[in-house]
Protein backbone atom coordinates (compact mmCIF):
# COMPACT_ATOMS: atom_id res chain seq x y z
CA UNK A 1 0.00 0.00 0.00
CA UNK A 2 1.64 3.27 -1.04
CA UNK A 3 2.11 5.80 1.71
CA UNK A 4 -0.78 8.28 1.60
CA UNK A 5 -0.01 11.95 1.26
CA UNK A 6 -1.80 15.25 1.47
CA UNK A 7 -1.18 18.16 -0.88
CA UNK A 8 -1.75 21.55 0.70
CA UNK A 9 -1.58 25.02 -0.85
CA UNK A 10 1.78 26.73 -0.62
CA UNK A 11 1.51 29.93 1.37
CA UNK A 12 1.13 31.43 4.80
CA UNK A 13 -1.89 29.35 5.94
CA UNK A 14 -0.13 26.10 5.12
CA UNK A 15 3.06 27.16 6.88
CA UNK A 16 1.08 28.29 9.94
CA UNK A 17 -0.76 24.97 10.02
CA UNK A 18 2.48 23.02 9.87
CA UNK A 19 3.99 25.11 12.64
CA UNK A 20 0.96 24.64 14.89
CA UNK A 21 0.69 20.90 14.38
CA UNK A 22 4.36 20.01 14.51
CA UNK A 23 6.69 22.64 15.87
CA UNK A 24 4.73 23.70 18.95
CA UNK A 25 2.73 20.60 19.79
CA UNK A 26 4.80 19.62 22.80
CA UNK A 27 4.96 22.94 24.63
CA UNK A 28 2.76 23.34 27.66
CA UNK A 29 1.76 19.67 27.87
CA UNK A 30 4.26 18.62 30.56
CA UNK A 31 2.73 20.75 33.36
CA UNK A 32 -0.73 19.41 32.53
CA UNK A 33 0.52 15.83 32.82
CA UNK A 34 2.18 16.62 36.17
CA UNK A 35 -1.03 18.15 37.50
CA UNK A 36 -3.01 15.15 36.31
CA UNK A 37 -0.60 12.72 37.95
CA UNK A 38 -0.71 14.59 41.26
CA UNK A 39 -4.50 14.79 41.18
CA UNK A 40 -4.91 11.09 40.40
CA UNK A 41 -2.39 10.16 43.08
CA UNK A 42 -4.13 12.24 45.75
CA UNK A 43 -7.59 10.91 44.89
CA UNK A 44 -6.40 7.31 44.77
CA UNK A 45 -4.47 7.66 48.04
CA UNK A 46 -7.42 9.27 49.76
CA UNK A 47 -9.81 6.62 48.50
CA UNK A 48 -7.82 3.40 48.83
CA UNK A 49 -5.82 4.59 51.83
CA UNK A 50 -8.92 4.81 54.00
CA UNK A 51 -9.08 2.29 56.83
CA UNK A 52 -12.66 1.37 55.86
CA UNK A 53 -13.89 -1.92 57.24
CA UNK A 54 -14.56 -4.76 54.86
CA UNK A 55 -18.31 -4.64 54.14
CA UNK A 56 -20.51 -7.25 55.71
CA UNK A 57 -22.11 -10.02 53.65
CA UNK A 58 -25.48 -8.25 53.59
CA UNK A 59 -23.90 -4.98 52.44
CA UNK A 60 -21.86 -6.57 49.67
CA UNK A 61 -24.30 -9.15 48.32
CA UNK A 62 -25.95 -6.77 45.87
CA UNK A 63 -22.62 -5.99 44.20
CA UNK A 64 -21.14 -9.47 44.07
CA UNK A 65 -20.55 -9.97 40.36
CA UNK A 66 -17.58 -12.24 41.00
CA UNK A 67 -16.61 -14.94 43.46
CA UNK A 68 -12.97 -13.84 43.41
CA UNK A 69 -13.13 -11.67 46.54
CA UNK A 70 -15.97 -13.42 48.30
CA UNK A 71 -15.46 -12.30 50.99
CA UNK A 72 -12.71 -9.69 50.50
CA UNK A 73 -9.64 -9.88 52.72
CA UNK A 74 -8.37 -6.35 52.14
CA UNK A 75 -10.01 -2.93 51.80
CA UNK A 76 -8.79 -2.66 48.20
CA UNK A 77 -10.64 -5.87 47.37
CA UNK A 78 -13.78 -4.51 49.01
CA UNK A 79 -13.43 -1.36 46.90
CA UNK A 80 -13.22 -3.44 43.73
CA UNK A 81 -16.31 -5.37 44.83
CA UNK A 82 -18.32 -2.14 44.87
CA UNK A 83 -18.36 -1.93 41.05
CA UNK A 84 -17.04 -3.76 37.98
CA UNK A 85 -13.46 -3.78 39.26
CA UNK A 86 -13.99 -7.28 40.66
CA UNK A 87 -14.73 -8.56 37.13
CA UNK A 88 -11.56 -7.04 35.69
CA UNK A 89 -9.67 -8.56 38.60
CA UNK A 90 -11.17 -11.97 37.78
CA UNK A 91 -9.80 -11.72 34.24
CA UNK A 92 -6.46 -10.42 35.49
CA UNK A 93 -5.97 -13.51 37.67
CA UNK A 94 -7.38 -15.80 34.98
CA UNK A 95 -6.52 -14.19 31.60
CA UNK A 96 -7.33 -17.31 29.56
CA UNK A 97 -10.70 -17.85 31.35
CA UNK A 98 -9.95 -21.34 32.58
CA UNK A 99 -12.23 -20.58 35.55
CA UNK A 100 -15.35 -18.94 34.12
CA UNK A 101 -17.11 -19.59 37.42
CA UNK A 102 -15.24 -16.60 38.85
CA UNK A 103 -18.02 -14.48 37.31
CA UNK A 104 -21.54 -15.03 38.61
CA UNK A 105 -24.67 -15.19 36.47
CA UNK A 106 -24.09 -17.97 33.97
CA UNK A 107 -22.32 -18.20 30.64
CA UNK A 108 -24.07 -15.19 29.08
CA UNK A 109 -22.98 -12.95 31.94
CA UNK A 110 -19.44 -14.34 31.82
CA UNK A 111 -19.22 -13.50 28.12
CA UNK A 112 -20.77 -10.06 28.70
CA UNK A 113 -18.33 -9.16 31.47
CA UNK A 114 -15.24 -10.54 29.72
CA UNK A 115 -15.96 -8.94 26.33
CA UNK A 116 -13.81 -6.00 27.56
CA UNK A 117 -10.47 -7.72 28.15
CA UNK A 118 -7.94 -4.91 27.73
CA UNK A 119 -7.89 -3.67 31.33
CA UNK A 120 -7.84 -7.17 32.80
CA UNK A 121 -5.01 -8.28 30.55
CA UNK A 122 -3.04 -5.10 31.30
CA UNK A 123 -3.55 -5.68 35.03
CA UNK A 124 -2.28 -9.22 34.63
CA UNK A 125 0.86 -7.98 32.83
CA UNK A 126 1.57 -5.28 35.41
CA UNK A 127 1.06 -7.73 38.27
CA UNK A 128 3.54 -10.15 36.73
CA UNK A 129 0.90 -12.86 37.00
CA UNK A 130 0.76 -12.61 40.80
CA UNK A 131 -2.88 -12.72 41.97
CA UNK A 132 -1.99 -10.89 45.19
CA UNK A 133 -0.77 -7.91 43.22
CA UNK A 134 -3.73 -7.76 40.85
CA UNK A 135 -5.93 -5.32 42.85
CA UNK A 136 -3.21 -2.70 43.15
CA UNK A 137 -2.07 -3.32 39.57
CA UNK A 138 -5.56 -2.46 38.36
CA UNK A 139 -5.65 0.65 40.54
CA UNK A 140 -2.33 1.80 39.09
CA UNK A 141 -3.31 1.05 35.50
CA UNK A 142 -6.66 2.83 35.83
CA UNK A 143 -5.03 5.87 37.42
CA UNK A 144 -2.31 6.09 34.79
CA UNK A 145 -4.99 5.72 32.11
CA UNK A 146 -6.67 8.89 33.38
CA UNK A 147 -3.30 10.67 33.19
CA UNK A 148 -2.82 9.35 29.64
CA UNK A 149 -6.30 10.53 28.68
CA UNK A 150 -5.55 14.05 29.93
CA UNK A 151 -2.20 14.01 28.14
CA UNK A 152 -3.85 12.96 24.88
CA UNK A 153 -6.44 15.69 25.30
CA UNK A 154 -3.69 18.25 25.94
CA UNK A 155 -1.90 17.19 22.75
CA UNK A 156 -5.11 17.54 20.77
CA UNK A 157 -5.85 20.97 22.22
CA UNK A 158 -2.31 22.12 21.54
CA UNK A 159 -2.52 20.96 17.94
CA UNK A 160 -5.71 22.98 17.56
CA UNK A 161 -4.01 26.05 18.98
CA UNK A 162 -5.90 26.00 22.30
CA UNK A 163 -4.27 26.04 25.77
CA UNK A 164 -3.35 22.46 26.78
CA UNK A 165 -4.27 23.38 30.37
CA UNK A 166 -7.94 23.04 29.40
CA UNK A 167 -7.41 19.28 29.39
CA UNK A 168 -7.20 19.40 33.20
CA UNK A 169 -11.00 19.84 33.17
CA UNK A 170 -11.24 16.18 32.17
CA UNK A 171 -10.00 15.16 35.62
CA UNK A 172 -13.23 16.14 37.37
CA UNK A 173 -15.61 14.37 35.00
CA UNK A 174 -17.65 11.66 36.77
CA UNK A 175 -16.25 8.99 34.48
CA UNK A 176 -12.67 9.95 35.32
CA UNK A 177 -13.34 9.88 39.06
CA UNK A 178 -15.13 6.53 38.72
CA UNK A 179 -12.15 5.00 36.94
CA UNK A 180 -9.79 6.25 39.64
CA UNK A 181 -11.88 5.07 42.58
CA UNK A 182 -13.57 1.94 41.25
CA UNK A 183 -11.28 0.86 38.35
CA UNK A 184 -12.47 0.86 34.75
CA UNK A 185 -11.29 0.83 31.11
CA UNK A 186 -12.99 4.01 29.93
CA UNK A 187 -10.10 6.46 30.44
CA UNK A 188 -7.72 4.06 28.72
CA UNK A 189 -10.15 3.78 25.84
CA UNK A 190 -10.55 7.57 25.63
CA UNK A 191 -6.80 8.05 25.45
CA UNK A 192 -6.68 5.55 22.58
CA UNK A 193 -9.61 7.22 20.79
CA UNK A 194 -8.03 10.66 20.95
CA UNK A 195 -4.69 9.26 19.80
CA UNK A 196 -6.48 7.49 16.96
CA UNK A 197 -8.32 10.59 15.76
CA UNK A 198 -5.12 12.65 16.00
CA UNK A 199 -3.26 10.11 13.88
CA UNK A 200 -6.13 9.81 11.40
CA UNK A 201 -6.36 13.59 10.89
CA UNK A 202 -2.68 14.41 10.53
CA UNK A 203 -2.18 17.13 7.91
CA UNK A 204 0.14 14.85 5.94
CA UNK A 205 -0.91 11.29 6.85
CA UNK A 206 1.69 8.57 6.36
CA UNK A 207 1.31 4.81 6.37
CA UNK A 208 2.61 4.80 9.94
CA UNK A 209 0.04 7.33 11.16
CA UNK A 210 -2.80 5.47 9.47
CA UNK A 211 -1.72 2.17 11.03
CA UNK A 212 -1.37 3.89 14.40
CA UNK A 213 -4.93 5.22 14.13
CA UNK A 214 -6.33 1.82 13.20
CA UNK A 215 -4.42 0.08 16.01
CA UNK A 216 -5.60 2.66 18.55
CA UNK A 217 -9.24 2.24 17.50
CA UNK A 218 -8.95 -1.55 17.58
CA UNK A 219 -7.45 -1.56 21.07
CA UNK A 220 -10.10 0.89 22.28
CA UNK A 221 -12.75 -1.59 21.16
CA UNK A 222 -11.12 -4.28 23.28
CA UNK A 223 -11.26 -1.88 26.21
CA UNK A 224 -14.98 -1.25 25.84
CA UNK A 225 -17.11 -2.28 22.88
CA UNK A 226 -19.12 0.96 22.92
CA UNK A 227 -15.97 2.88 21.94
CA UNK A 228 -16.23 1.33 18.48
CA UNK A 229 -19.00 3.80 17.70
CA UNK A 230 -16.27 6.36 16.93
CA UNK A 231 -14.45 4.50 14.12
CA UNK A 232 -17.85 3.32 12.88
CA UNK A 233 -19.05 6.93 12.63
CA UNK A 234 -15.81 8.01 10.97
CA UNK A 235 -16.22 5.17 8.47
CA UNK A 236 -19.72 6.41 7.67
CA UNK A 237 -18.34 9.93 7.33
CA UNK A 238 -15.77 8.71 4.79
CA UNK A 239 -18.40 6.64 2.95
CA UNK A 240 -20.69 9.64 2.56
CA UNK A 241 -17.77 11.53 1.04
CA UNK A 242 -17.22 8.68 -1.42
CA UNK A 243 -13.91 7.55 0.08
CA UNK A 244 -14.17 3.78 -0.03
CA UNK A 245 -10.64 2.85 0.98
CA UNK A 246 -10.63 4.80 4.28
CA UNK A 247 -14.12 3.42 4.96
CA UNK A 248 -12.86 -0.15 4.59
CA UNK A 249 -9.81 0.52 6.77
CA UNK A 250 -11.91 1.98 9.56
CA UNK A 251 -14.35 -0.93 9.38
CA UNK A 252 -11.48 -3.33 10.03
CA UNK A 253 -10.94 -1.79 13.48
CA UNK A 254 -13.89 -3.84 14.76
CA UNK A 255 -12.09 -7.08 13.86
CA UNK A 256 -10.17 -7.52 17.17
CA UNK A 257 -13.37 -7.20 19.19
CA UNK A 258 -15.32 -9.53 16.90
CA UNK A 259 -12.51 -12.08 17.02
CA UNK A 260 -12.41 -11.92 20.82
CA UNK A 261 -16.17 -12.39 21.10
CA UNK A 262 -15.84 -15.47 18.89
CA UNK A 263 -13.13 -16.80 21.20
CA UNK A 264 -15.37 -16.14 24.21
CA UNK A 265 -18.18 -18.01 22.50
CA UNK A 266 -15.89 -21.00 22.07
CA UNK A 267 -14.67 -20.83 25.68
CA UNK A 268 -17.88 -20.21 27.64
CA UNK A 269 -20.47 -21.37 25.12
CA UNK A 270 -22.48 -18.14 24.94
CA UNK A 271 -22.63 -14.72 23.36
CA UNK A 272 -22.26 -11.62 25.60
CA UNK A 273 -25.90 -11.10 26.56
CA UNK A 274 -25.70 -10.21 30.28
CA UNK A 275 -28.40 -10.62 32.91
CA UNK A 276 -29.42 -7.00 33.60
CA UNK A 277 -32.40 -5.99 31.47
CA UNK A 278 -33.19 -2.49 30.25
CA UNK A 279 -29.65 -1.37 29.45
CA UNK A 280 -30.80 -0.18 26.03
CA UNK A 281 -33.99 1.60 24.96
CA UNK A 282 -35.57 2.16 21.55
CA UNK A 283 -37.07 5.55 22.44
CA UNK A 284 -34.27 8.15 22.47
CA UNK A 285 -33.31 9.35 25.95
CA UNK A 286 -36.23 7.51 27.57
CA UNK A 287 -33.79 6.02 30.07
CA UNK A 288 -32.50 9.48 30.99
CA UNK A 289 -36.03 10.77 31.62
CA UNK A 290 -36.90 7.79 33.79
CA UNK A 291 -33.72 8.03 35.88
CA UNK A 292 -33.60 11.82 36.23
CA UNK A 293 -36.62 11.88 38.54
CA UNK A 294 -34.56 10.22 41.29
CA UNK A 295 -31.31 12.14 40.87
CA UNK A 296 -30.18 14.25 43.83
CA UNK A 297 -28.81 17.72 43.00
CA UNK A 298 -25.22 16.49 42.89
CA UNK A 299 -26.06 13.87 40.29
CA UNK A 300 -27.94 16.43 38.19
CA UNK A 301 -24.83 18.61 38.12
CA UNK A 302 -22.43 15.75 37.40
CA UNK A 303 -24.46 14.04 34.68
CA UNK A 304 -25.84 17.25 33.23
CA UNK A 305 -22.37 18.77 32.95
CA UNK A 306 -21.03 15.70 31.16
CA UNK A 307 -23.88 15.67 28.65
CA UNK A 308 -23.66 19.44 28.17
CA UNK A 309 -19.97 19.25 27.26
CA UNK A 310 -20.68 16.67 24.56
CA UNK A 311 -23.68 18.60 23.21
CA UNK A 312 -21.67 21.84 23.12
CA UNK A 313 -18.90 20.15 21.18
CA UNK A 314 -21.36 18.81 18.63
CA UNK A 315 -23.36 22.02 18.29
CA UNK A 316 -20.55 24.58 18.34
CA UNK A 317 -17.53 22.72 16.99
CA UNK A 318 -16.30 23.40 13.45
CA UNK A 319 -14.09 20.41 12.70
CA UNK A 320 -16.27 17.73 11.04
CA UNK A 321 -14.17 14.77 12.17
CA UNK A 322 -14.25 15.62 15.88
CA UNK A 323 -17.95 16.50 15.64
CA UNK A 324 -18.73 13.16 14.02
CA UNK A 325 -16.91 11.39 16.85
CA UNK A 326 -18.92 13.33 19.45
CA UNK A 327 -22.19 12.76 17.62
CA UNK A 328 -21.64 9.01 17.62
CA UNK A 329 -21.38 9.04 21.40
CA UNK A 330 -24.53 11.14 21.77
CA UNK A 331 -26.43 8.63 19.63
CA UNK A 332 -25.20 5.92 21.99
CA UNK A 333 -26.27 8.00 24.99
CA UNK A 334 -29.74 8.35 23.53
CA UNK A 335 -30.10 4.56 23.48
CA UNK A 336 -29.04 3.97 27.10
CA UNK A 337 -31.65 2.61 29.49
CA UNK A 338 -32.60 3.66 33.00
CA UNK A 339 -30.20 1.23 34.78
CA UNK A 340 -27.26 2.95 33.07
CA UNK A 341 -28.48 6.50 33.76
CA UNK A 342 -29.24 5.78 37.42
CA UNK A 343 -25.90 6.98 38.86
CA UNK A 344 -23.18 9.32 37.65
CA UNK A 345 -20.56 6.72 38.58
CA UNK A 346 -22.15 4.39 36.02
CA UNK A 347 -23.37 6.59 33.19
CA UNK A 348 -20.38 8.91 33.60
CA UNK A 349 -18.11 6.11 32.44
CA UNK A 350 -20.18 5.47 29.32
CA UNK A 351 -20.41 9.20 28.57
CA UNK A 352 -16.74 9.89 29.23
CA UNK A 353 -15.67 9.57 25.57
CA UNK A 354 -18.39 11.98 24.47
CA UNK A 355 -17.30 14.57 27.03
CA UNK A 356 -13.59 14.22 26.21
CA UNK A 357 -14.18 14.45 22.47
CA UNK A 358 -16.72 17.21 23.08
CA UNK A 359 -14.15 19.43 24.77
CA UNK A 360 -11.75 18.97 21.87
CA UNK A 361 -14.47 19.60 19.29
CA UNK A 362 -15.63 22.68 21.18
CA UNK A 363 -12.32 24.51 20.86
CA UNK A 364 -12.52 24.22 17.07
CA UNK A 365 -15.30 26.80 17.28
CA UNK A 366 -12.55 29.36 17.75
CA UNK A 367 -9.49 27.38 16.71
CA UNK A 368 -10.18 25.55 13.41
CA UNK A 369 -8.03 22.46 13.15
CA UNK A 370 -5.87 21.27 10.25
CA UNK A 371 -8.49 18.55 9.79
CA UNK A 372 -11.22 21.14 9.25
CA UNK A 373 -9.11 23.02 6.71
CA UNK A 374 -8.32 19.75 4.98
CA UNK A 375 -12.00 18.87 4.63
CA UNK A 376 -12.78 22.34 3.28
CA UNK A 377 -10.06 21.91 0.64
CA UNK A 378 -11.40 18.48 -0.25
CA UNK A 379 -14.42 20.15 -1.82
CA UNK A 380 -12.19 22.29 -4.05
CA UNK A 381 -11.47 20.39 -7.30
CA UNK A 382 -8.36 22.50 -7.88
CA UNK A 383 -6.62 21.02 -4.85
CA UNK A 384 -5.43 17.41 -4.78
CA UNK A 385 -6.33 15.82 -1.45
CA UNK A 386 -5.78 12.04 -1.45
CA UNK A 387 -7.91 10.20 1.10
CA UNK A 388 -6.20 8.74 4.21
CA UNK A 389 -4.89 5.24 3.58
Amino acid sequence: MPAPSLTVPVGAPAREMATTSAGSTGRGIGPVVVVAALFVGLVAFGWYGQSAAVPSESEADGHRLSTLYDPPDRPVEAALNARDGQVFAALAVDPTIRRPELVRGGSGEVAYRHQRPLLGWTGWLVSGGDPERVPWSLVVVSGLSVVAMVAAGAVALRRLGAPPALAALLLVLPGSLADITFVGPEAMGCALLVAGVLAWTRPSPSRRSILLALAAFGLAGLGRETLLVVPAALALHELVRGRLRPTALLAVTAAPYVAWVMVLRAIVGSWPVGTVSGRLRVIPFAGLVEAAASWPPGEVLAIGGTVALAVAGLALGRDPVWRVAVGANLVLAAALGEPVWARSADVGRVLLPGAVLGLIALVTRWRPSPGAERDDRADDPSVAVPAPG
